[in-house]
């Protein structure tokens, strides 16, 4: 009986952690977002990080995974933030920061992508958001 609250507590918990974290990335400007997006997908640790040399790079699928807490969302919650993390990679690609790398299926978020040349520089010297508001690295 108290298992059963304990983990219905949790639940709520991770749900409200997911909501408060998807109504903090929706509050952050385009820039500000796509250069978290960049940071955390494409740098030290990210999932992009551990793609293997010479393989496809990250899903965004796979970005999606590092906002999403385990449990924590429900459809309309991972429709929002797919859509959030979907446009942040858009203004990395058009910065020239990211590029297509392919697709699988055509199921949606089995787009990959990969940090270009000139991402990789931005993400070594810490400037992504200064490259992505027109300044040089």
């Amino acid at each position: 009986m108290f298992g059963d609250k304990d983990a219905k507590e949790e639940k709520q918990q991770k749900s409200q952690a997911a909501y408060a974290e998807v109504e903090r990335l929706e509050a952050l400007s385009p820039i500000q977002l796509a250069s978290e997006v960049m940071t955390r997908g494409f740098g030290p640790g990210g999932p992009a990080d551990t793609v293997a040399p010479l393989a496809r790079g990250t899903s965004i699928r796979k970005l999606l995974q590092m906002f999403e807490p385990d449990g924590g969302s429900d459809s309309s919650l991972h429709d929002r933030l797919y859509d959030i993390v979907a446009d942040s990679v858009q203004v990395l690609e058009h910065a020239s920061l990211l590029r297509p790398d392919g697709t699988v299926g055509s199921q949606q978020g089995l787009a990959f992508y990969s940090a270009t040349r000139w991402g990789r520089a931005a993400l070594e010297r810490n400037a992504v958001e200064r490259v992505l508001h027109g300044e040089s690295l």
